[in-house]
């Protein structure tokens, strides 16, 4: 489900008009993130570390509107739940692609 955003009433249209017609309009970051206290959770609960940063990724992104936007045509779409995947290197030092469901919390 998803609600399509008003472009004319939208604080960040400028900026939309200005990147939309990029043929490659994305951009990425890199940021330091503290996970100490992420870690220590894990090993006491002796949860998957790559699921829980998954999960703690994908909640912020849910509960953050600029994540959960996506262009399709000439709509700009408010998606309610966005769910997310990432590779994860295999033993063999392959990659396998893992979808994540998005879900409120861990408990199951």
């Amino acid at each position: 489900m998803f609600s399509i955003l008003d472009k004319e009433a939208w604080p960040r249209k400028h900026t939309f008009d200005f990147y939309k017609d990029f043929e490659d309009p994305f951009t990425s970051i890199c940021a330091r993130v503290e996970i100490t206290d992420l870690l220590k959770k894990c090993k006491s609960s002796e949860l998957n570390f790559t699921a829980a940063s998954m999960f703690c990724s994908l909640r912020a992104v849910n509960e953050i509107q600029a994540f959960r936007l996506r262009l399709v045509g000439e709509e700009v779409r408010d998606y309610q739940v966005i769910h997310g995947g990432t590779t994860v290197l295999r033993d063999d030092d392959s990659f396998s692609y893992f979808y994540f469901d998005f879900v409120e919390d861990l408990s199951g």
